[in-house]
């Protein structure tokens, strides 16, 4: 959405090795899951570079890696396989032992730490939840913050990128866009899995400013229940214009 509003360039990698730094031009935008370490951050000001990161609930964001790596192996390559890879998800659900196990994993820390890392120098934070509900006041907070001149209105672009037109591009570019639906965690994890989950990233909880998961009773088999039916429904967008064009539901 930066790219749009600013006209820039956008460049997305898994790591600082895949790109091409030097034929990168002024008006950039580069998009990566990649550790704070000094070397980078020292590299990233040497080149100019503002820093934005985004956070989301991290209840949220392992029941999204749950569903992304049942389709993409690609997950491997994040942060280059440290601390191992997705495929004791594959055939799991957020019910299952196999979720708990990696949630809890190593893997799954260093995943979700490397936000808060970036999160003390970041020029802006952007957190998932106001994007969702307000798509073209957060980019315009953001475009605000980093001094950006820009070609298309924010409200412009949000209306480009409201989620039924992401599906559809998706279909023609291999990308994968699910629900975009902040709170799926409550219906698909099971009541004692978040609690332990919340116990092991209680910091990250505290400094994204996101409480202690209700504990609203949900055992196993309704999770599993109602985690069935929502990828049951996962079915490819109808061809019409949709209702609400600019929010994504």
């Amino acid at each position: 959405m930066v790219a749009q509003a600013t006209g820039g360039v956008e460049v997305a990698a898994h790591s600082p090795r895949e790109i091409a730094w030097e034929s990168l031009g002024p008006d950039c935008i580069v998009a990566m899951h990649w550790h704070r370490t000094p070397a980078f951050q020292s590299f990233l000001a040497r080149g100019g570079f503002d820093v934005v990161t985004t956070v989301r609930h991290p209840l949220d964001v392992l029941v999204s890696i749950l569903h992304f790596s049942q389709y993409e192996p690609a997950t491997a390559q994040w942060l280059e396989g440290e601390g191992g890879d997705e495929s004791a998800l594959r055939d799991a659900d957020p019910a299952s032992p196999a979720f708990l196990s990696y949630a809890l994993s190593l893997r799954a820390s260093l995943f979700l730490n490397v936000s808060a890392e970036w999160h003390s120098s970041a020029k802006e934070v952007v957190h998932y939840e106001r994007l969702v509900e307000d798509p073209a006041g957060t980019l315009d907070a953001v475009l605000r913050r980093l001094g950006c001149p820009t070609r298309r209105t924010s409200d412009e672009v949000a209306r480009a990128y409201t989620l039924y037109l992401m599906r559809s591009q998706a279909i023609r570019h291999s990308c994968h866009f699910w629900r975009a639906e902040p709170g799926l965690w409550r219906r698909v994890v099971p009541t004692h899995y978040r609690l332990s989950i919340y116990e092991r990233y209680r910091d990250l909880f505290v400094l994204w400013g996101y409480p202690r998961p209700d504990e609203f009773p949900l055992g196993t088999e309704q999770a599993r229940e109602n985690w069935n039916a929502i990828c049951l429904g996962d079915e490819p967008p109808l061809l019409i214009e949709p209702t609400g064009a600019g929010r994504c539901e």
